[in-house]
């Protein structure tokens, strides 16, 4: 079976108080993903960040003072799109998991106990499926979460279905990683791009795009588009 974890899709995170236009222009396109994916079978697990009243006084409301999702408040409600694409699709499991954090540390337990309830064990999650907003914080908040809790299963973000609050660069630039040996220098001239794979640590590998810049005898490369970092 497949686990949607569909984080924090409520008003003040579209057309609220964090209002964020990358939202509102794929709220409708993860809804219909929502509503497939239930109509597939998949358990659906809704996080729902929620505040109390004096959210201001608190340690994330010191460091990020907007008020937003305070629990009863028309923001704190999920989207009209979400409410509706769950109207009459009937998925085997709909939790809803109320979260004060960005990452819900009861998230993992929620899980076991459906997956308790029906009989079920961790090695019969085929995949955790993962979007919603906002993706550079409470998204990638509740993966790090979940594969703590489920090192063994495949974790999956679906990016078109997630606004973040950073801008992501569209041009992926060149820059200067080194100097080209004699020996690299005769293996790359001619070559107009490879994928390689540098390694900055023992435990740190990324594939970025190489090329030989033949007049300054040193290689350039950028983050490739083919790979996962």
């Amino acid at each position: 079976m497949i686990l949607d974890i569909v984080v924090d899709v409520q008003k003040d995170f579209i057309t609220g108080a964090l209002a964020n236009p990358q939202a509102q222009a794929n709220v409708a396109h993860l809804a219909e993903t929502v509503k497939a994916h239930a109509r597939a079978g998949h358990w659906l697990f809704l996080t729902r960040d929620t505040h109390p009243d004096n959210y201001l006084a608190t340690r994330e409301g010191r460091h990020l003072p907007v008020e937003h999702c305070i629990e009863g408040e028309d923001g704190w409600n999920f989207a009209p799109e979400l409410e509706n694409a769950l109207d009459g699709t009937e998925p085997e499991v709909c939790h809803i998991v109320n979260k004060p954090t960005f990452g819900s540390y009861v998230l993992p337990s929620e899980i076991l106990d459906e997956l308790m309830a029906h009989n079920k064990a961790v090695d019969d999650i085929e995949k955790i499926v993962i979007y919603g907003y906002c993706t550079d914080i409470c998204v990638i908040s509740n993966a790090m979460v979940l594969r703590a809790a489920f090192p063994e299963t495949e974790i999956e973000i679906l990016s078109d279905c997630c606004a973040g609050v950073t801008p992501r660069p569209t041009k992926r630039r060149w820059t200067p990683c080194g100097r080209a040996s004699s020996q690299s220098y005769k293996a790359y001239k001619g070559k107009i791009e490879t994928d390689a794979l540098l390694r900055f640590s023992p435990h740190c590998a990324i594939l970025y795009t190489v090329k030989l810049n033949t007049t300054a005898g040193a290689f350039l490369c950028r983050r490739s588009a083919h790979g996962k970092g």
